[in-house]
């Protein structure tokens, strides 16, 4: 907290996007002399010289006073269409002026001088940044209630800031009036802020800190308002306080910042283990929104609320009419001076890429060797191969049904999902708030016909209904808020894309189950004859046909070598710019492979929900450790947790490769990989190979030169004590022999294993094939084909 008090928070704010429109042309500009015209001011830049093309130094007092920041950035886009009326009166009340004024609500600054350095001085550049929004400023003026906002990160502001001029909400983007605000206070506490669940269980599942606990986050911080939650619902904050007075939610009231390498040392007694929560640090931890993104393709992106909302490509070109911003700096510009609720799938993968890749698997990529050969085919129509993404190169497998239809991200998330409710959750399965019942129902009850919780272990009494506003009615989540774009209209129900405003209409279960419009006879059988899917599977079981499985994460991590905290980069940003300064330290991974990728066949287990699950690798972690004295401290090694499993993590996940066609009844019932046994461990496997995998030894290695060379050397290193396959989460004997990440997760157990596997069902009958008992049965029930 030192650096933080040191920082003067009215100058220092860490953004990144609006400061590519107002605070251009720091560097390399013309020096103009204060008696030219404005013409003779153009004139004397060169628009041949991209350095100094349109960028200027000063212009004249009557210009600046009629055009205020327009006298130079002409051209650059309303910042929303919505907002800008509120904007002009704001501008207009403070200073008696309109049109070019109003880009002063939010930067500040000094509209009417005419030169550069008086404009922008007290300039802010990312009126978004999280540190802007806790002075009260920027986008905390009409975001946040009056006086909401008191803490810095759990410590008393020196007065309540928030809501200067406006606290209100637009019903035609929240039509209840109880989600859209406080949003500083809420962020503050989000998992896009603090990101506890990946923190804490980077720690607890490498035997680092007791599994189930979340002491760790990216700062420290502390929930000072209680555990009801400042947005939302009645029925959904009477939802959440029974949950939480149930046990199946959980919520934190602090956390801390996790620890660097050298207050890891001292907190867990080993450098081994200090090393896990540095990796962190220098690798996890990018993805926050105190911070900007990463300066690669694709990952580039603002802090704070721009984050989301002000939208990027890939490359981070400027593709608006502001003729003070140029795309040949090494900085990023976002597409456009644009702040927006029609949020792509796109803009969310600028984060969403590694961990369990839901970003880029909705869109329906997959991706190659994690280090990049950079030959990566197809090839393009220059005969090229393709340029890394995320550092990454990537194949096409299949995309969501969701995003093939058109919509986005935005159109099933929530406020509360992203922004959250002001309470500190652990893990996104407490935070995200919607499930596929909300839209689709079941076979049984549409979805207003639901009780709120259906699909947890905690529900209330009666149907969750429907909100009424004005005219329209509206869906509500499975915790009974209400979705501005899920509407009903008579007995149906649609999805508005927040993006495109297409209308979708949504697959009802129980209107087809009604009308026995299934497309198939074996999506019949497995959504309403078999009711108890329905009871016991998560829909995306069955119908996410495929996940990113990265199986094993082998880490090096080298106290010798260097990389950028991003939490220390986060916390230190330039006075002038906004922008974070990149904080390197001793200690990074100098290598990190994985042993092979997978996308079909997920695993199954249960999840914290008590239903059945896709599961993938998260993380499956192998470590080795060099000190900085170069001598190897651990190879290879895994660790034990504190619930006595191995440390390799298989972690329940909605792959978000939702398809209409699902995975196939014998993908389930008579894949041993699906139960959990891994690829090829079959009964008949089990009978003559015990717990033995069939394949991928990762105790055996591989020596594969001449026998008995005595230059020969082993190829492949075994890793002695973990005689297991990587997609092996239980053996035959029925042994747990890798970690769930939370004490709820289970693999499916012995009994349900059983109830599942129907191997060799077929044999039933065909072992009486060209038998008199075989035609025997043919005359009675037939043949299959």
């Amino acid at each position: 907290m030192k650096e933080k008090n040191s920082m003067n928070f009215q100058n220092i704010v860490p953004g990144l996007v609006f400061l590519l429109f107002v605070f251009s042309g720091c560097t390399n500009t013309a020096k103009i002399q204060t008696n030219k015209t404005d013409q003779e001011i153009r004139a004397s830049v060169s628009e041949k010289d991209d350095k100094s093309s349109a960028r200027y130094e000063q212009v004249s007092l009557a210009l600046a006073s009629e055009k205020g920041c327009l006298s130079c950035h002409e051209g650059i886009e309303i910042i929303n269409d919505n907002m800008q009326p509120f904007l002009l009166s704001f501008a207009k009340k403070q200073y008696g002026k309109g049109s070019g004024y109003e880009c002063a609500i939010c930067h500040e600054g000094n509209p009417s001088s005419s030169k550069k350095e008086e404009a922008h001085s007290f300039l802010i550049p990312n009126p978004s940044s999280m540190w802007v929004l806790h002075e009260g400023k920027g986008c905390a003026k009409c975001h946040d209630s009056k006086g909401s906002i008191t803490t810095l990160m759990g410590k008393p502001l020196s007065q309540p800031v928030g809501g200067e001029l406006m606290s209100g909400q637009l019903l035609s983007s929240e039509p209840s009036g109880v989600l859209g605000m406080d949003y500083t206070y809420r962020m503050s506490m989000s998992l896009h802020s603090l990101m506890t669940g990946i923190a804490s269980k980077t720690l607890s599942s490498n035997g680092v800190i007791p599994k189930g606990t979340f002491p760790y986050g990216n700062f420290d911080t502390i929930d000072t308002d209680g555990q009801i939650p400042r947005v939302g619902s009645e029925k959904y904050k009477e939802w959440v306080g029974t949950a939480i007075k149930s046990g199946f939610m959980r919520i934190v009231d602090k956390v801390d910042e996790i620890p660097d390498f050298k207050k890891g040392v001292n907190l867990f007694g080993s450098e081994e283990k200090a090393g896990f929560s540095d990796t962190y640090r220098k690798q996890c931890a990018r993805c926050h929104v105190w911070g900007e993104g990463r300066n690669k393709r694709g990952d580039l992106r603002a802090s704070g609320c721009a984050a989301c909302h002000v939208l990027y490509g890939n490359d981070g070109k400027y593709e608006g009419d502001d003729p003070t911003i140029k795309n040949h700096e090494t900085r990023p510009h976002p597409l456009r001076h644009r702040i927006t609720t029609a949020i792509p799938a796109a803009q969310c993968t600028h984060c969403h890429t590694r961990g369990r890749r839901i970003g880029t698997t909705f869109v329906g990529m997959f991706e190659y060797d994690y280090i990049k050969d950079g030959e990566a085919p197809p090839f393009d129509e220059h005969a090229k191969p393709q340029e890394p993404l995320f550092t990454k190169e990537y194949l096409h497998v299949r995309k969501d049904v969701h995003f093939e239809r058109g919509m986005q991200c935005a159109d099933c998330h929530t406020s509360i999902d992203v922004h959250g409710d002001g309470n500190i959750y652990p893990a996104t399965v407490y935070q995200v708030e919607i499930t596929c019942y909300d839209c689709h129902g079941t076979p049984e009850k549409y979805p207003w016909e639901l009780s709120v919780g259906y699909g947890t272990p905690v529900t209330l009494d009666g149907d969750r209904g429907i909100f009424k506003g004005g005219i329209r009615e509206y869906l509500l989540t499975s915790r009974g808020n209400v979705k501005a774009n899920w509407i009903k209209e008579e007995e149906k129900a649609y999805v508005v894309s927040k993006y495109t405003g297409k209308k979708h209409e949504i697959p009802l279960l129980k209107d087809i189950t009604l009308h026995d419009t299934f497309k198939t006879q074996q999506g019949k059988v497995a959504m309403s004859t078999i009711h108890k899917h329905i009871e016991k599977l998560e829909c995306y079981a069955c119908h996410a046909t495929w996940a990113p499985q990265c199986f094993g994460c082998h880490m090096q991590y080298d106290r010798k070598a260097k990389g950028t905290d991003w939490i220390a980069t986060s916390k230190k940003v330039n006075p002038t710019t906004g922008r974070q300064t990149v904080t390197e330290g001793f200690g990074d991974l100098s290598l990190e492979n994985r042993s092979f990728m997978r996308w079909e066949n997920p695993i199954l287990g249960i999840n914290l929900r008590g239903k059945v699950s896709p599961l993938a690798p998260g993380c499956q972690v192998f470590y080795t450790f060099i000190d900085e004295k170069g001598n190897i401290k651990a190879i290879n090694k895994h660790y034990t947790t504190s619930t006595g499993h191995n440390s390799p993590t298989l972690a329940p996940i909605n792959p978000h490769a939702t398809s209409l066609v699902a995975r196939t009844c014998e993908d389930c019932h008579t894949n041993p990989k699906s139960l959990g046994y891994g690829t090829g461990n079959s009964r008949s496997a089990g009978k003559l190979l015990g717990d033995k995998p069939l394949f991928q030894d990762l105790s055996a290695g591989v020596y594969g030169d001449i026998p008995d060379a005595k230059t020969g050397r082993r190829q492949t290193p075994g890793i002695e004590d973990f005689p297991y396959a990587l997609d092996q989460l239980v053996v035959r004997s029925g042994k747990q022999i890798q970690n769930m990440p939370l004490p709820e997760d289970r693999p499916l157990n012995q009994e349900e294993r059983n109830l599942v596997e129907r191997e060799g069902l077929c044999i039933g009958c065909h072992q009486h094939y060209g038998t008199p008992e075989w035609e025997n049965m043919v005359k009675k029930y037939g043949r299959t084909w």
